[in-house]
């Protein structure tokens, strides 16, 4: 979460991943360590990822595989500085991975490779950015579990990683090390991973998804994975769509927020625990302008700037100064 500039962090902080130079999980905000002006952040598994005003990245928390990108496996609990002469302009965190796009539109990864989720035509880890195979020129980035997705300035989507589930959207479960296209004629101008699904806005606003979908989060009305792009049921017109674990979140052009998916810790905050295979109206009446999936939780800021979370609060994600589920948004305290 950034206010103007600074960082603030909750939840669980095993690996140092809130930044505040401590390994104490957090039940409300806490600032990020250092006179940094941010503009960007990500959360991966148990670390953070965030770009300065200066266009500079920064990375915190497990470092298992070199996900922080500064040549070593020594996991932090203050931001540092990832290696290289990058000026980057988007940032994602994927599970054990981490992705970004510099200012001239080229797409860089380190972290793990088991599945090819770098792009670099290896299965290899890397501790510093390698670039990402291919001259592509992207202007958006996700990292999922173990995959990751890219929308290049011609507007399509491309994949790269695992692919056990279809979660690429290749018509294949075909893993792959370099990216591939995105079945369909879709012009999309939004795009976000789950753990293992995808989600992408066209150029229409409408909702496409694919990959894993056990628990209805591809939002078709059915359970069954899908290998190509299904269209989300609803006829909604949506602008901002964001992947949790194994649900999904999205905004429509009238800021009112939707989840579908898994609910059994009522991630999805439609006041039930009852996984949905269409999109439910999330609770209350809010006005979203951004909003983002965790493994169990969900967060949004609505349109003063008021940040609301739900879902799974084990370890304080949810901000709001208890270990309580919430089936419906809480205020995170704080004033941002």
């Amino acid at each position: 979460m950034v206010d103007t500039g600074r960082a603030w962090f909750f939840g669980r902080n095993n690996y140092g991943q809130l930044g505040d130079n401590t390994e104490i999980d957090k039940s409300t905000p806490v600032s990020v360590i250092g006179d940094h002006n941010f503009t960007n952040i990500s959360n991966g598994g148990n670390f953070s990822l965030a770009i300065d005003n200066n266009n500079k990245a920064w990375a915190w928390g497990d470092n298992t595989y070199g996900q922080l990108g500064n040549n070593t496996e020594i996991s932090q609990s203050v931001p540092i500085s990832i290696v290289g002469d990058h000026n980057f302009t988007e940032i994602s965190a994927g599970e054990y991975h981490s992705l970004a796009v510099d200012n001239n539109n080229k797409a860089w990864a380190w972290g793990d490779n088991t599945y090819g989720q770098l792009g670099d035509n290896s299965i290899t880890p890397k501790s510093i950015p390698i670039s990402v195979f291919g001259d592509h020129n992207f202007i958006d980035i996700s990292g999922g579990e173990y995959h990751s997705l890219a929308i290049d300035n011609n507007n399509h989507a491309w994949a790269w990683g695992y692919n056990n589930l279809g979660q690429l959207g290749d018509n294949t479960t075909i893993d792959r090390s370099t990216p591939v296209s995105i079945f369909g004629n879709h012009n999309f101008i939004n795009i976000s991973s789950g753990d293992s699904h995808s989600l992408a806005i066209d150029n229409n606003n409408h909702a496409w998804a694919w990959g894993y979908n056990t628990q209805g989060q591809l939002g078709d009305n059915t359970a069954t994975d899908r290998s190509t792009p299904v269209s989300v049921i609803g006829g909604h017109n949506f602008t901002n769509i964001n992947g949790g674990g194994d649900h999904s979140l999205a905004i429509d052009n009238n800021n009112h927020a939707w989840a579908w998916g898994y609910n059994e810790q009522g991630q999805l905050g439609d006041n039930t625990l009852s996984n949905r295979s269409i999109p439910a109206s999330i609770f209350g009446n809010h006005n979203f302008i951004d909003i983002n999936g965790g493994g169990y939780h969900s967060l949004a800021v609505d349109n003063n700037n008021l940040v609301w979370a739900w879902g799974d609060n084990d370890y304080g994600q949810l901000g709001d100064n208890t270990e309580t589920l919430r089936n419906t948004p809480v205020s995170v305290l704080g004033d941002f």
